[in-house]
């Protein structure tokens, strides 16, 4: 079979209202407009506007209070753009400089220490801009929309190819996104059930707690990550997802905490409290550690993580092999910003057939020097209109 290999960025989202990258960091930067509160475990959540959220002795409160202005004093002294600024707290770079130190400082008490903000703000921070990621509707979760009969206007053309392509192809979609929008086209007529993504839930030890809203509890058997890929439209997620968390699973010493597999969290389940099954004497293990999502973000930072033998290093081995096979290869929506990823594509696609799909890439040089970088030809077409006379 041939292959295809396609790469999506931010933009191939923004038809369904999810933000851009100068979007997202005005959205970051503005984040006390948002109604938001935060749990004594740390876990983020949007609030009624006319309702007061309790922060009385909750810690969490106090780092929730740290970032967001540590966002704002950034943004006075520097071009902000949320991956770099994670960066910036990754690296504890605020505890070098006395100005942000100063700020830290103000906020800290007999009980919350500078050492235990440090500790506290990264996932914040993470969490922050994941609250952000949602479409023009407001949602992230698609899974209980209903099979969608007949076209999908904002992304007809697009998925029109996937359709003929996936009869004689195997068609490698890598993306960006942390997103789902990308899985929701399995319930379409054009996919019809022909996504797979490397995880699978038959079989799998792994589960969530689901709690209903008359206070009853189950069980519900999660997917985790195997590798496998079965089917003609392969979805590998580079950066990972807003449904992907990494598992702790207890160690031999009783104590410590080994990674030990990533599994897809569902709707209702959080990213704390999953379990496994240990197959001994019906015991599941608890990890309540978890309370966000496993995606990755910075410049530098992210790159570190490619080598993550659980995940990510094998999805960036399925891209690296993906696009030394593939005989065509599209990118859409990528402001081709990411130096990683500009590397692995400009070593392993070559002397084959390359588009950028980008309709405002008019006047945008980073996105130009890319295309002669590889040698692609730059398609303006929106992704609604694509044919595949134009990849011919």
């Amino acid at each position: 079979m041939k292959s295809i290999s396609l790469l999506l960025g931010a933009g191939f989202s923004a038809p369904m209202g999810y933000p851009i990258g100068n979007q997202l960091n005005e959205r970051v930067q503005n984040y006390r407009l948002y109604s938001i509160g935060i749990s004594p475990d740390g876990k983020l959540y949007f609030i009624n506007p006319n309702q007061q959220d309790n922060a009385v002795g909750n810690p969490y409160s106090v780092y929730l209070e740290c970032c967001i202005s540590l966002v704002e004093e950034y943004s006075k002294r520097n071009h902000f753009d949320y991956e770099v600024f994670f960066e910036f707290l990754a690296r504890k770079e605020y505890l070098s400089n006395p100005d942000y130190l100063e700020l830290c400082q103000s906020l800290t008490t007999d009980t919350i220490t500078i050492d235990s903000i440090a500790s506290n703000i990264d996932a914040i921070y993470n969490q922050m801009v994941a609250s952000l990621l949602k479409d023009g509707n407001g949602r992230l979760w698609y899974d209980n929309m209903p099979n969608h009969i007949g076209t999908v206007d904002e992304y007809h053309g697009f998925l029109s190819l996937l359709r003929e392509w996936k009869k004689d192809s195997v068609v490698h979609v890598h993306t960006l996104n942390h997103d789902m929008l990308f899985e929701s086209f399995n319930r379409t007529d054009y996919i019809s059930g022909e996504i797979c993504d490397g995880f699978e839930e038959l079989g799998s030890d792994y589960y969530g707690e689901l709690r209903t809203m008359e206070d009853r509890t189950y069980h519900v058997r999660l997917e985790r990550f195997t590798g496998v890929y079965n089917r003609n439209i392969r979805l590998y997620k580079l950066h990972g997802s807003l449904d992907y968390v990494l598992y702790y699973r207890t160690a031999e010493d009783g104590v410590s905490l080994v990674p030990d597999k990533y599994v897809k969290t569902r709707y209702g389940i959080g990213c704390d409290n999953l379990l496994r099954d240990t197959h001994v004497k019906d015991r599941y293990e608890r990890y309540p550690f978890a309370y966000h999502a496993n995606y990755l973000t910075g410049t530098s930072s992210k790159i570190r993580k490619y080598e993550d033998p659980l995940l990510f290093k094998p999805l960036f081995e399925s891209f690296k092999d993906n696009l030394q096979n593939s005989e065509l290869f599209i990118i859409i929506g990528y402001g081709c910003k990411d130096k990683g990823i500009n590397d692995i594509v400009a070593n392993y696609f070559k002397r084959r057939k390359v588009y950028i799909v980008d309709p405002y890439c008019e006047g945008n040089e980073t996105v130009q020097e890319f295309a002669k970088r590889i040698d692609a030809r730059i398609i303006k077409t929106q992704i609604t209109d694509l044919r595949i006379s134009e990849f011919i």
